[in-house]
């Protein structure tokens, strides 16, 4: 098991040893690979593709302006898996588009999307807030700002990296 560490220890103090940052990486890799399973799963038993899932999750979550371009952008879902799942979806009549802004359109539940939302992501919203609520709001508090931290530094770094690639690409 992976000790709970308070970020007032002192991890953040310099280690020489690669290993240790290795094995909390591979630690938080296979954290991540256990959530996602967790979702595939509940897509699955709902019979829904992930993506369908995400849609509908979205949705859920109350996006009055949830547009296909929002959808891959908020959730990291390539344009075409989005634009099948929306055309699957439409094509069963769960959901449809509504004029936006520009030549954007709305991703909207139809009744009987929304029948969708109510008796199957919703529960899924409440289970992980039942999660959630096992935590002491400490645990709570460290749990969001240490993932915020640790994505913004992420991206910090690989950002970086993708530099070098393109400055090494053009020479």
């Amino acid at each position: 098991d992976f000790e709970i560490i308070s970020p007032v220890s002192d991890f953040n103090s310099e280690v020489t040893h690669m290993d240790e940052f290795y094995a909390a990486l591979e630690r938080m890799n296979q954290s991540y690979r256990e959530s996602n399973g967790i979702y595939h799963e509940i897509a699955v038993a709902l019979h829904l593709t992930d993506t369908m899932f995400y849609i509908f999750y979205a949705l859920a979550e109350d996006y009055r302006q949830l547009d296909q371009h929002r959808l891959c952008t908020d959730w990291n879902l390539p344009k075409q898996t989005v634009n099948s799942a929306v055309a699957n979806l439409i094509q069963k009549g769960l959901v449809y588009l509504e004029p936006g802004k520009g030549r954007s359109k709305y991703i909207r539940p139809s009744e009987a999307g929304q029948k969708i939302i109510q008796e199957k992501i919703e529960p899924i919203r409440r289970a992980e807030c039942l999660a959630l609520q096992q935590m002491t709001p400490e645990e709570r508090r460290y749990l969001v700002a240490l993932t915020d931290r640790y994505i913004g530094l992420l991206h910090t770094e690989m950002t970086r990296e993708a530099e070098k690639f393109k400055r090494k690409d053009q020479l």
